[in-house]
């Protein structure tokens, strides 16, 4: 099928768009595993998963861009886009979502240390509140006789 010229510049910014989208899923990866720490067997798994995450990506880019014609331009397109996503994004956005990420971790782990303490407290000291209390108890009993 012979496409016009807006035809094709649509479909090459919609595959620059794709390309874009795909380094925006690797970052995302990529900040998950800086965040979360996981093993062999997790990180194949979360590899399969971004593969079939750029598959799908690539066959709605080409599918509603060029109706599902595959063209030189679209995967120059899909370069373009990680290229400049790479150059112009990456930074920032690894950046700025690790930053989000710590100040959450130093959030969430002042929470628990605020929410524990009474806790850790009681049980820390519930030894003494259990000798006071029999105390009290053997004094009472010596007070009766």
């Amino acid at each position: 099928m012979i496409l016009s010229i807006s035809s094709q510049v649509y479909a090459f910014l919609l595959s620059v768009a794709g390309g874009m989208a795909i380094a925006l899923a690797y970052d995302a990866f990529r900040i998950f595993r800086r965040a979360v720490k996981t093993g062999s067997v997790a990180t194949a798994i979360q590899d399969l998963l971004y593969w079939l995450m750029v598959a799908a990506i690539m066959f709605l880019t080409v599918f509603y861009s060029n109706d599902g014609e595959l063209r030189a331009y679209l995967f120059f397109g899909v370069l373009l886009g990680l290229i400049l996503y790479a150059l112009l994004l990456s930074k920032i956005v690894m950046v700025s979502s690790l930053f989000v990420i710590k100040i959450i971790t130093i959030v969430v782990k002042a929470l628990v240390k605020f929410i524990s303490y009474p806790i850790k407290f009681i049980i820390k000291h519930i030894g003494d509140i259990k000798r006071i209390g029999e105390n009290l108890k053997k004094k009472k009993d010596m007070d009766d006789k």
